[in-house]
């Protein structure tokens, strides 16, 4: 989605936005239900996220994160270890998904899963507890809207219609302006042998060549400025390795973006 900021001037309302609208109507729905019933929330984005929309997650809306491989298939999978998880790529490529964890057959009935305690309390006849039965009837419609499988453009469409008029009717200026992007690039560059670059699980640090993390790290803290963010991967589709660079001024992360491709075209041959 994109919203025009001024005269020919747009701007792009990309997946880290999405997930921040969605987590915040998730927040907004769920209110009632505090101390009626627990469940866990996670919030997944891979490292490609920008900083901006992590520190909104982390500190505005307080829920917890995770940072998980690029690819749907990382996300996904680490966004079932919650009760309610909800991952979006940069790209838009994501959903919200509520009890996938237990949608096993063998669980299907199960009377912990959250879904089921949502429909006990969603069929509940006690006038005292409107406001939870309501709750808990929204959280459930919520949950259909979203397709469980990523890739679903009009569903998050819907989704984000639905949001918008729940969170009193924001605009999509209000949505941009929730948070400022930091500066960041993503640069490739060309090597003999990109596999040589070897990472952890969530692609955040490099393990391998040996020295290249260190240097890395001493770049952030030389040049990168207070939020100073940059990391390496291989690609997995072309003979270059990725770089991201990500800081609190478009000078600190052009010079962030310099030094660390330089230290790339040293350590990968």
């Amino acid at each position: 989605a994109g919203v025009v900021r001024g005269a020919g001037e747009g701007a792009l309302l990309d997946g880290d936005r999405i997930i921040v609208l969605i987590a915040m109507t998730l927040k907004k729905i769920a209110a009632p239900l505090e101390g009626v019933v627990d469940f866990s929330t996670g919030v997944v984005q891979t490292a490609y996220a920008n900083g901006g929309s992590m520190r909104y997650v982390a500190e505005t809306l307080k829920l917890p994160s995770v940072v998980a491989a690029t690819g749907v298939k990382h996300v996904h999978h680490a966004a079932v270890a919650s009760d309610v998880g909800i991952y979006f790529e940069a790209n838009g490529h994501g959903t919200m998904l509520i009890d996938e964890n237990s949608r096993h057959p063998a669980a299907e009935h199960r009377p912990d899963r959250l879904r089921s305690k949502l429909e006990a309390l969603a069929a509940s006849t006690s006038d005292a507890a409107s406001d939870v039965r309501s709750a808990a009837q929204e959280l459930l419609r919520f949950g259909t809207l979203l397709s469980p499988s990523c890739g679903d453009g009009i569903a998050n469409i819907l989704a984000i219609e639905y949001c918008l008029r729940r969170l009193g009717g924001m605009s999509f200026k209000q949505w941009l302006a929730l948070y400022a992007d930091l500066p960041s690039q993503q640069i490739k560059v060309s090597a003999g042998t990109p596999s040589l670059v070897k990472t952890i699980p969530n692609e955040t640090r490099a393990t391998a060549p040996e020295g290249l993390q260190e240097a890395i790290d001493a770049a952030i803290a030389e040049v990168g400025g207070p939020l100073g963010r940059s990391f390496v991967r291989p690609s997995g589709t072309e003979p270059v390795v990725r770089v991201y660079a990500e800081a609190a001024t478009p000078a600190e992360c052009q010079a962030l973006a310099d030094c660390v491709v330089a230290l790339v075209k040293k350590f990968v041959p």
